[in-house]
């Protein structure tokens, strides 16, 4: 068992498989993990795997080229990890922010290290608010997501009184905007 599998437990699975498309530039370790493997959410519905060719759209709302982005985790207030140009990045639709988070032989590092500090955790992709608000709302599933109503970038306050579930796409393009 991977720390990251003790970190976030596999709440739910699904029946449909993650395809990487044929020749994809992807780190080894990265295809080994998710090609092929069943969709699952983790952690109460925290973060899930994605099919990338679903999601790649939602990059492009940030000006990033989507047939050469490979989102392979989603998190609950939309943020996406993905492979883009030789890094791993996070895309963070709630403070407007796409960073780099590892190279692509980094891959270890991200799941065992990164994803499973607390503190990395509540600052990102805001676990912290996530637990104190999942079991009234419900986990978002696969297209939507929780977000600040109104958004942040237009005034309105991280708490968890202002948390809705949302459609992604529709909630992703407006925040990519602000």
């Amino acid at each position: 068992m991977t720390i990251f599998e003790t970190v976030h437990p596999v709440w739910k699975t699904y029946d449909n498989k993650i395809r990487f498309p044929a020749g994809s530039p992807l780190p080894a370790d990265l295809l080994t993990a998710h090609n092929g493997s069943v969709q699952q959410s983790f952690s109460k519905g925290l973060l899930m795997t994605v099919q990338p060719e679903d999601f790649q759209h939602v990059l492009a709302y940030w000006d990033l080229p989507p047939e050469s982005c490979y989102p392979f985790l989603k998190f609950a207030f939309g943020q996406f990890i993905f492979f883009h140009d030789d890094y791993f990045k996070v895309l963070d639709p709630v403070s407007n922010t796409i960073e780099p988070i590892g190279e692509a032989d980094d891959y270890k590092y991200l799941m065992d290290d990164f994803l499973c500090q607390e503190d990395m955790l509540n600052d990102i992709f805001l676990k912290d608010l996530y637990m104190a608000v999942t079991d009234t709302l419900g986990a978002p599933e696969q297209h939507e997501c929780y977000a600040f109503v109104p958004a942040l970038g237009l005034g309105g306050s991280k708490s968890k009184d202002n948390i809705e579930r949302r459609p992604l796409d529709v909630e992703l393009n407006i925040l990519s905007k602000l």
